[in-house]
């Protein structure tokens, strides 16, 4: 599933691609997993793409587009018409054209009054966003809370951080040097200000190894491992040598290094 950083590199490119311009024409070859009246949009201009957490947002002025890429979803730009698996098309007075494709077809697309987008049912729990001026340690640590959870099951709530998936959290609890099964009660004080610095260090790094037009998922024939911990099980840490293991925890692969992230 494509996380916060996959996300906000979509959202760059799309409002790279077509801000300022006209939607003429909204397509929707695959009727499935669409709400709202495409003639809510159709004339009007994009202001600009936004992200939340997981979710994109084209604001069209009084009505905005809100996108969720489900498992395998991205939007591509200018692409050929007979690109399989095409969910949504938007066609712009530019020229140009954004395409949903969506092999898996989990992803969802709404058409939303702006002025109630951000109560919307999908985005009004969200909880944090790492790139939000509101990422700090003492914020992460009251939305975590003194619970008994281990860490990695709690950011893995959207209600508490909006964006990180299991990917993200393996990358993040190496790079912060915290085990992913401490209990959130027992994080030393110190991890908090790890945790948010590791946050944006992985995101960085991902923006940069995986800008492109686009998102190359691991599974896909061809895909290239491009992350540190993750997928590494047997494979040498880079920062110790020691061998990454491979755990579990809430049904969800974990990868750590047992030196660089001891329980205790």
């Amino acid at each position: 599933m494509p996380e916060l950083p996959e996300v906000e590199i979509q959202r760059r490119l799309l409002d790279t691609a077509t801000r300022g311009a006209t939607l003429v024409k909204l397509e929707r070859p695959d009727l499935a997993r669409f709400e709202g009246d495409p003639a809510d949009l159709v004339s009007h201009r994009v202001v600009s793409w936004g992200r939340r957490g997981k979710y994109l947002m084209a604001d069209f002025g009084a009505w905005s587009l809100l996108s969720h890429l489900g498992m395998t979803g991205q939007w591509i730009v200018d692409a050929p018409t007979d690109r399989a698996h095409r969910r949504v098309v938007l066609r712009f007075d530019s020229g140009r054209s954004l395409t949903l494709i969506d092999p898996r077809r989990f992803g969802w697309t709404w058409i939303v009054a702006s002025q109630e987008l951000a109560n919307h049912p999908r985005l009004v729990s969200l909880g944090l966003d790492p790139l939000a001026h509101t990422w700090t340690a003492d914020n992460l640590r009251e939305a975590v809370g003194p619970r008994r959870p281990a860490l990695k099951n709690r950011l893995m709530d959207q209600k508490v951080v909006a964006g990180l998936g299991n990917i993200a959290l393996s990358e993040i609890g190496w790079r912060a040097r915290v085990h992913p099964h401490v209990p959130c009660r027992a994080v030393a004080p110190d991890a908090w200000q790890r945790l948010v610095e590791a946050t944006q260090q992985h995101i960085d790094y991902v923006l940069d190894a995986e800008g492109g037009d686009e998102i190359v998922y691991l599974g896909y024939e061809g895909a290239v491992n491009p992350f540190r911990c993750y997928g590494r099980a047997g494979e040498p840490c880079p920062r110790c040598k020691a061998t990454f293991t491979k755990g579990a925890i809430g049904g969800r692969a974990t990868y750590r290094c047992p030196t660089c992230q001891p329980l205790d």
